[in-house]
């Protein structure tokens, strides 16, 4: 029970510093730059909301 408590702990830290990360404007301002706008409108968004989106 205490190392459930554990693993949940770490995953959910582990989530929010990713999507704090990937949320920022920094982020995603630097990945637009690196891929340009059409990948980043179309690719980019549709697997940030799918990655986040399958959390819950």
């Amino acid at each position: 029970m205490v190392e459930d408590v554990g693993y949940i702990s770490i995953s959910v830290f582990i989530f929010s510093a990713l999507h704090s990360i990937t949320a920022s404007s920094h982020f995603k301002d630097k990945v637009k730059s690196l891929v340009g706008d059409q990948i980043y409108d179309g690719w980019f968004r549709f697997l940030y909301n799918l990655l986040f989106s399958s959390r819950f």
